[in-house]
């Protein structure tokens, strides 16, 4: 007789629609996760078999979308990223839906304080718990990180310990764990060819998304 795998919702309604960091984390851990989980990713669109689309107004919308334009140009006043306000706004209802009318065993948002603000709702009837990946850091003298920590998480996921010494100097009643970002070996090895790059020297790199 088979158990009954856990289920665990992952809320990332930009999946599908931009690329970014936090989106490439969702796809890989959601792969490696789906053998002892049943996982339900509420995706922007369907990328694999594992994504349910949520509808939203994605953010870097088109231009030419006349409502985008307005709400845009109202929540500027208010918001420093009024494109990422307008897709937590409209994917709101259509993942709170999603998560009361679904069992879930774990929720999971990816997406910053709109995925938490859903989920904290959904845990107050469900008492579903929560689990979230601090992606941001100490980014704004650690002002997003703070504005995070306010929804309480059970679990609270930091990628290096600087992070969570800070999380436990200013937050110590919040349970914190310490998992870095893994890098795939077949794609990232001492045996990929090199590339020539002949450019003029110095040559300073920065990484990011």
């Amino acid at each position: 007789m088979h158990r009954k795998k856990p289920k665990i919702a992952i809320i990332h309604p930009a999946l599908g629609k931009t690329d970014g960091g936090s989106q490439i984390f969702v796809l890989e851990l959601a792969k490696r996760l789906r053998y002892d989980f049943d996982i339900t990713i509420l995706s922007g669109k369907k990328i694999n078999s594992l994504c349910k689309p949520v509808w939203s107004i994605e953010r870097r919308c088109n231009s030419n979308n006349y409502f985008y334009n307005i709400l845009h140009r109202k929540l500027s006043k208010y918001s420093n990223s009024p494109d990422v306000l307008i897709e937590h706004m409209t994917s709101f209802i259509p993942v709170l839906t999603n998560l009361l009318i679904t069992n879930y065993d774990l929720i999971y948002p990816n997406n910053d304080w709109g995925g938490l603000f859903v989920a904290n709702i959904v845990r107050k009837i469900k008492k579903t718990p929560i689990v979230f990946t601090e992606h941001c850091g100490l980014m704004e003298d650690g002002l997003m990180a703070k504005r995070n920590l306010k929804f309480l998480p059970d679990r609270y996921v930091v990628l290096s310990q600087d992070m969570k010494h800070w999380v436990k100097s200013n937050f110590s009643h919040i349970k914190t764990e310490m998992i870095p970002n893994g890098v795939d070996f077949s794609r990232f090895n001492i045996n990929v060819e090199p590339v020539e790059l002949n450019f003029e020297r110095p040559i300073f790199l920065s990484a990011g998304r």
